[in-house]
């Protein structure tokens, strides 16, 4: 799988996020409501891999439904700390935005599939 940021591909989609995704990732809050999750459950390392994975989430290059394996992975938590600080991140950020996550989702997903088929040598025509 591959690393979920990458610069030039976050900004594009934060251009073309709606203007509620980019208030909450401009927002002064969203700092310290992530760090206090973090400290929570806990988590003391890879603090900003997991906030760039919420980003990347928020703006659509991160299917919502891989979320909880790549806080696994990018984060290396364990599953069950991962899917408790999923459920939080779910309640305490995504879902003051859920109305405009979800079509940023469906295109989150189709742009996963499309990689993985370029990656396995297919050319998706």
């Amino acid at each position: 799988m591959r690393p979920s940021h990458d610069a030039k591909a976050y900004n594009e989609a934060f251009e073309r996020a709606p203007a509620a995704i980019r208030a909450l990732l401009e927002s002064l809050d969203i700092a310290p409501a992530l760090a206090g999750m973090y400290e929570r459950h806990g988590i003391t390392e890879r603090r900003t891999a997991l906030s760039v994975l919420v980003a990347d989430t928020l703006v659509g290059i991160v299917p919502l439904k891989q979320f909880v394996a790549r806080l696994t992975q990018d984060g290396e938590l364990d599953a069950g700390t991962a899917r408790a600080l999923a459920m939080d991140i779910r309640r305490e950020v995504f879902a003051h935005v859920a109305h405009d996550l979800a079509p940023l989702q469906t295109d989150a997903e189709k742009n996963v599939e499309r990689a993985q088929r370029e990656e396995g040598g297919e050319t998706g025509t």
